[in-house]
């Protein structure tokens, strides 16, 4: 999540699920009152430890309920949705416990949660941000020059985004 008012503030908490993000969304967003907010949030619930095959409707429901949040507490925001990165599942250095915790993070999945996504912010009349153009290779997974651990990027990857949203900081 990101969060740009009169002084760009950038306000992430790395780790973070929309439970618990609805749990602290006073103190990590509606405080600050801000105009315009990029929302990056949710590929951590893209699990099924806790909801099973439930996952995908529990993850919309909960977007839902972060914008229906932010439009009845703050005046007018510019709300910006970013579409969720793409994941790469096949790494020579995963471990089984990554691979446990990431096998739900498939391009078809990614690219079933970012269509809903689109519809939602459609539905609120948000900003709907894909910045993955450049992040994907051929297979719709995470390009290998960017990807640590197949979910988190390196600079490189990020600066990627960087260079699609820059026009949306103005």
């Amino acid at each position: 999540m990101y969060l740009f008012q009169n002084q760009n503030t950038n306000r992430g908490v790395g780790g973070l699920n929309t439970d618990e993000f609805l749990e602290y969304i006073h103190i990590l967003l509606l405080d600050l009152e801000p105009s315009r907010i990029f929302i990056n949030i949710g590929t951590n619930d893209i699990t099924e430890k806790d909801f099973g095959d439930q996952w995908f409707d529990h993850l919309m429901d909960n977007y839902r309920k972060i914008l229906e949040i932010i439009y009845e507490k703050l005046d007018k925001p510019e709300v910006y949705v970013m579409a969720f990165y793409p994941a790469k599942l096949h790494l020579p250095w995963q471990t089984a416990e990554s691979i446990e915790w990431m096998k739900l993070r498939t391009p078809e999945n990614i690219e079933r949660c970012n269509k809903e996504l689109k519809k939602i912010a459609e539905s609120f009349g948000c900003n709907y941000l894909n910045c993955n153009i450049d992040l994907i290779d051929k297979n719709g997974e995470q390009k290998t020059e960017y990807a640590i651990d197949g979910v988190h990027m390196y600079a490189n990857g990020y600066l990627k985004v960087f260079d699609s949203l820059v026009q949306y900081l103005h």
